[in-house]
């Protein structure tokens, strides 16, 4: 495979600096908050160190080296020497540049992994692949799920005492059932005698409550409890179903019962639910790739194609908990390349997450990083093979590719037809040579690797609104208003520092309603007092908060205002309120100081 320098360049405009780290200090980028720094501590104290050394991988000349004690180059170094010695380079020289751009991405905020073992049992990466005739790791069908279901309950019921309890509960459900009128009326122990009894006879065998108001929503429900015969006992691990349209009543069933229980309706979705904890992650972000005049697809695409390629690195030389892990990891080489920024996406595009455009917006990026980790894998299999599972159903597989690449073409824009050029091209080397990787999820939320990445909304998750969080020079964490919402309001035409000042508010008590610096003063407050609050303000969530005595100083409040001294250690107690001020003084000049924090109730933006 052949790399180009493309994010290498961004590290010039990289301020790092040393900071302050558990009584020592690190070299870090100035714009990551402490935050975000410790869970990138976190993540490079998991790193393995067994860089094969027969890979002469060019030395890296950034002068970034010295970034959280050398971790993230480290790490970079180390996927480069395993991918040169799994033949995934066309030359030496590539190596070299997909270390610099892995570094580079990391650095500049477009990509973060997650954490993986420094020790552990792995397949040895160069274990040449054969195709295997079964993949074992999930369900399939209603006779399967039947008897996972009966092994839940009965090991359940072995855990709260006996079998009296499931016959105490099976009662329960008799009575629903048996009763005439109206079920909710029925499964109502006040309205249904019967039922009541036989509450009170299954709480008398020491039957929890929370069993007991299962067996009550399910008879409620029109379902039973009618446990089967116990088969072998459950795997520790979740365990994916391929549950068909028959299945539905039972798989609802199950789902309420076992909480391990993940439902698919295709054989590829199940296979991916399956093998999802052990697929390496990464997440990649999708904001810096946003221009006022559209999205970069091209530049996107070349960090998804980047980190596609590292995420098979890791899956062939990272670690796994247990050998059967390991070789199950081996055997379909999972990947989750998830997505950051989604639905910040959106807002700055001025599109509502549900209305068709945002749906399709979402569906074609989405597709688009989907179709260049496939794409990538084919293209990994013409030089090193396919991985072991792809076999077992691989004319499935194809004809999903073929399809996916029909849905992305049907989306439209840019990204879609990019999209479905790869699904295509994807489609085509599979057929040839197979895919690398079983499957390449994309959208797996990881709160972690969002952090690590500033903070966007993982995966498809909501976005958390237009009030974000900076952190100053000295360590102050601030609301601000976020830059996905500053883009929207500019798109619509609307003042943001009317916005701004909306949701966050003034932060100052100049102009404040009631409570200014004159009405102060004429209390008793000197300039001191009242500048001391003024610079609490920044970082208060109150009023209360900013004119506490801890801040104006507890001599002040009480030689001046005539507070009593046990009001000094209490935390309700309002300084402001027990100066004089009025209820609604104080809550006009809150709004005032600190904005509404919500758009709803802006005047003229609806």
């Amino acid at each position: 495979m052949r790399f180009e320098r493309r994010f290498h360049d961004g590290l010039a405009n990289l301020a790092v600096s040393p900071r302050a780290v558990d009584g020592g200090e690190t070299v870090a980028p100035d714009s990551w908050t402490a935050a975000r720094l410790d869970a990138w501590r976190d993540w490079a104290a998991s790193l393995p160190a067994d860089r094969p050394a027969d890979a002469p991988v060019p030395p890296a000349e950034d002068g970034f080296d010295a970034v959280l004690d050398g971790a993230p180059l480290a790490y970079a170094d180390r996927l480069a020497a395993w991918g040169w010695r799994l033949g995934l380079f066309d030359r030496i020289e590539d190596a070299g540049v997909f270390r610099d751009e892995v570094f580079a991405s990391l650095l500049t905020g477009l990509a973060a992994p997650a954490a993986g073992l420094q020790l552990g049992a792995r397949v040895d990466p160069l274990t040449p692949m054969t195709p295997l005739s079964t993949l074992p790791g999930f369900l399939g069908g209603q006779a399967d799920l039947s008897a996972r279901l009966a092994s839940v309950r009965a090991q359940a019921a072995a855990r709260t005492g006996a079998a009296v309890i499931e016959a105490a509960l099976a009662s329960i459900a008799d009575a629903v059932d048996r009763c005439e009128g109206d079920r909710e009326a029925c499964a109502d122990p006040l309205r249904n005698p019967a039922l009541a009894r036989a509450i009170r006879a299954a709480q008398g065998l020491g039957t929890t409550d929370a069993l007991i108001q299962d067996a009550l929503a399910l008879a409620a429900a029109g379902l039973a409890r009618n446990p089967a015969a116990v088969p072998d006992p459950i795997p520790p691990a979740p365990v994916a179903v391929h549950a068909g349209a028959q299945t539905l009543d039972i798989a609802a069933l199950a789902a309420w019962e076992d909480g391990s229980l993940r439902l698919a309706f295709t054989a590829d979705d199940a296979a991916l639910l399956a093998l999802a904890p052990l697929a390496p992650r990464a997440a990649l972000a999708l904001q810096p790739f946003r221009a006022e005049d559209g999205f970069d697809a091209e530049g996107f695409a070349a960090l998804a194609r980047l980190w596609t390629v590292a995420l098979e690195i890791e899956s062939a030389s990272g670690f796994c908990a247990t050998e059967a892990e390991a070789a199950a990891r081996f055997a379909a080489r999972p990947l989750s390349l998830g997505l950051v920024g989604l639905h910040e996406m959106l807002v700055a595009e001025g599109l509502a997450y549900g209305s068709e455009a945002g749906r399709n917006l979402a569906s074609a990026l989405t597709a688009l990083a989907a179709g260049v980790g496939l794409a990538a894998s084919a293209e990994m299999a013409t030089l090193a093979g396919a991985c072991p599972a792809f076999a077992e159903g691989s004319t499935a597989r194809l004809a999903s590719l073929q399809a996916r690449a029909d849905a992305a073409r049907a989306l439209g824009g840019e990204a879609g037809e990019a999209a479905a050029a790869l699904f295509e091209a994807a489609h085509a080397g599979a057929e040839a040579d197979g895919l690398r990787n079983l499957t390449v999820a994309v959208l797996t939320p990881d709160p972690e690797l969002s952090l690590r990445l500033g903070g966007g909304a993982p995966g498809a998750a909501p976005w958390s609104g237009p009030v974000g969080a900076a952190e100053t020079a000295d360590g102050v964490v601030v609301r601000v208003l976020s830059e996905p919402a500053f883009q929207a309001l500019r798109r619509f035409g609307v003042d943001p520092a009317e916005v701004r000042a909306h949701l966050l508010g003034a932060r100052t008590l100049d102009g404040a309603p009631e409570i200014d610096p004159a009405a102060l003063k004429a209390l008793g407050f000197t300039p001191l007092e009242i500048s001391l609050a003024e610079g609490a303000l920044l970082s208060s969530r109150s009023l209360r908060e900013a004119f506490a005595p801890a801040v104006l100083g507890e001599g002040f409040v009480r030689d001046v205002l005539g507070a009593p001294a046990e009001a000094m250690g209490d935390p309700s107690f309002d300084t402001l309120a027990f100066a004089g001020f009025s209820p609604r003084g104080l809550a006009a000049a809150q709004t005032y100081v600190f904005g509404s924090g919500r758009l709803s109730d802006l005047p003229g933006l609806m």
